[in-house]
């Protein structure tokens, strides 16, 4: 797989992992606010506190963003923890599936997405490790052709000097050639 079409995979999964992150992070917060809900399950009233749910989503999302943030640096670790991350938000998703059935499958369909960028977007390793070494002599190179560049512009400049300082170069004679 070809550079540009892996940075263009990393981007897009961290993009769903910042998109994933700061819906539960926006979750979070609202749920803070919301000290007191009523949801309804199986024709039965319930009433908690949602101020633990609020702090949850609030780290969780903050995990998710760090994680995020992480993949764009090129972590090698982020790619790891991201696809656990999401795994493990499909399945809090689908606890949430009788509640709210549409919003839990949208996210699921969401973090199944970014999953997918995450294992099926990236050559391997090795792959990974030889272009790194190219990318090095390539460096390497250039660098070495700069520096000899430099040193014949300096050596010629330095001719140029002598030559229009007037100063008397010796002139091999018709004798000194033919040694």
């Amino acid at each position: 797989m070809n550079r540009t079409r892996s940075r263009g995979w990393m981007l897009f999964a961290a993009t769903l992992l910042f998109l994933t992150g700061a819906i539960n992070l926006i979750q979070g917060v609202a749920a803070l606010f919301m000290t007191d809900n009523l949801f309804s399950f199986g024709g039965e009233a319930f009433f908690f506190n949602l101020t633990p749910w609020g702090i949850l989503l609030g780290l969780w999302g903050l995990l998710l963003l760090g994680t995020g943030f992480a993949l764009v640096t090129r972590k090698g670790w982020a790619r790891a923890l991201g696809v656990v991350l999401l795994a493990i938000n499909i399945v809090a998703q689908l606890a949430f599936f009788a509640a709210n059935p549409l919003w839990s499958l949208v996210v699921t369909g969401v973090n199944l997405l970014a999953i997918y960028a995450l294992t099926a977007g990236w050559s391997s390793a090795a792959a990974v490790e030889e272009e790194q070494e190219a990318i090095q002599e390539a460096e390497e190179s250039y660098q070495s052709g700069y520096e000899a560049g430099l040193r014949e512009a300096r050596e010629t400049q330095e001719a140029r000097k002598v030559s229009s300082s007037g100063a008397h170069i010796p002139q091999p004679t018709r004798g000194e050639h033919a040694r």
